[in-house]
């Protein structure tokens, strides 16, 4: 694959999965397993080309995205990135239930359930758009890009 990626660095279960529905949009689809949450991470981590904070951060809300849909949704899941512009890149992870997830207040010394408040925190925006079969969760990061040879596809 473009950009670095290897099947091996998704994981034997996951099959990667480009689509030219979106121009410049780069997509890889994954099953409903813990492992899947780390191969998410590292494709989000090798598509985006910025500082290396934002890049943490896009890889840390992929992550908790992925893991919401591993735990809660229990169905396979697709991770989209696209340029919105210039700067500013939304990554949606796309799954097959109509559950909606919510923030929560939680104590400080809860152990679980902060992830959409993370999210709220660091993303520049997000949101949950409803589609036929399931949901799509979305944030956008600014500044980044998507690495040139990430498999982004052109019209």
């Amino acid at each position: 694959m473009p950009g670095g990626l290897s099947s091996g660095d998704l994981g034997t279960d996951v099959m990667p999965a480009m689509s030219l529905e979106r121009s410049l949009a780069v997509r890889a689809c994954f099953p409903p397993t813990a492992a899947s949450v780390r191969a998410a991470r590292s494709f989000v981590g090798s598509a985006v080309d910025g500082p290396a904070e934002v890049r943490d951060t896009a890889v840390l809300l992929t992550s908790e995205l992925a893991t919401n849909v591993v735990r809660h949704a229990a169905t396979d899941f697709e991770v989209a990135l696209r340029p919105l512009n210039a700067t500013t890149v939304r990554v949606c992870v796309i799954d097959q239930s109509v559950g909606v997830p919510v923030i929560r207040e939680k104590p400080d010394d809860a152990e679980a359930g902060r992830g959409m408040t993370l999210v709220a925190t660091l993303a520049a925006a997000w949101g949950v758009d409803r589609q036929p079969h399931g949901k799509a969760v979305w944030f956008d990061l600014a500044p980044v890009s998507l690495r040139a040879g990430s498999g982004a596809t052109g019209p």
